[in-house]
């Protein structure tokens, strides 16, 4: 067992397993290579800081078990070019409780056959999160990062809350990979894409809860995959923010859609199967396709390229 107030700089690009339970409190730098510990208490009680100025271009990483929940606040310094991954490496949920500040890139993995929950805040400027393996999860509503999501081909992104994410993160979904939403409430976004016609927006299984996705693009962007119901009634509101929200998949949600900014299908089931409003400032674009939905224009409302509404 490691104690006292000292803390431990991880130089070499191998890999150090920390397996006692250990309770020093002067931190863990990982310079270079791996920190992986086998128990919750593995790296004491101190802060990890992933990458230091020695870091150069070797990759980082630290990674924990499954079936439990490392209470470590992490810091991930901008320092280095190479990778930051950390994550679990065995069956269990597990959910890490302290806040993390990313301060470049990082890639967060899943290796439970469950899901990693991180609970903490989760602050600074990213630039990008890449989510990896079974299911990612963000348990945190006062999370204030700054940049967006990418989400991997066979992955799961949740968001537990309706803060999950800042409100103008985007999230990008790569091949099958899903964007899945828990709890119930309105969670908010900022943009929403894929070039890949089987990834899916979703409420999470056996949620049985109506959820709304509010979606204020400031940029343009295009979503080819599918926005389903999944485990309850999902409802769409597309928010102002002065961009285009193109939504090209064969969407099956019901629940609704609201729209307030520009929106803009290629589908005849563009926007599910639930009844539509266009409110004051809101754009409905058919782009000549013929829908069946319901739909109410209020003052101020517009509806293009709609042939029969």
């Amino acid at each position: 067992m490691i104690n006292g107030s000292n803390g431990i700089i991880k130089n070499g690009t191998q890999t150090l397993t920390l397996s006692g339970a250990n309770t020093y409190s002067g931190g863990t730098t990982v310079s270079k290579g791996t920190l992986k510990i086998t128990i919750s208490s593995g790296a004491g009680t101190g802060t990890i800081t992933m990458g230091d100025l020695n870091t150069g271009s070797d990759a980082v990483e630290w990674t924990f078990p499954g079936g439990g929940g490392p209470p470590n606040n992490v810091v991930v310094a901008n320092s280095g070019t190479g990778t930051v991954t950390i994550g679990s490496y065995s069956a269990g949920f597990t959910s890490p409780t302290g806040t993390m500040t990313f301060n470049r890139a990082v890639t967060l993995h899943d290796s439970t056959g469950d899901r990693t929950t991180f609970r903490g805040k989760i602050s600074g400027n990213v630039g990008t999160i890449t989510t990896t393996g079974t299911r990612v999860t963000f348990g945190n509503a006062a999370s204030d990062f700054v940049g967006n999501i990418s989400v991997s081909d066979g992955s799961i992104f949740q968001t537990d809350l309706g803060d999950g994410v800042p409100s103008t993160t985007g999230i990008t979904l790569n091949g099958t990979g899903k964007y899945q939403i828990a709890n119930g409430g309105t969670h908010s976004i900022g943009s929403l894409s894929s070039t890949s016609t089987t990834s899916e927006v979703r409420i999470a299984p056996n949620n049985g809860v109506a959820t709304t996705l509010s979606i204020g693009a400031t940029t343009s962007y295009v979503f080819n995959g599918v926005i389903a119901n999944g485990g309850g009634v999902l409802s769409l509101v597309i928010r102002t923010g002065g961009g285009v929200n193109d939504l090209y998949g064969h969407n099956t949600y019901t629940g609704g859609t609201t729209v307030n900014g520009y929106l803009r299908i290629n589908k005849v089931d563009g926007v599910g199967t639930g009844p539509v409003t266009i409110n004051s400032g809101g754009t409905l674009d058919c782009w000549n396709i013929d829908i069946a939905n319901t739909i109410t224009v209020n003052t101020g409302g517009n509806l293009v390229n709609c042939p029969n509404p």
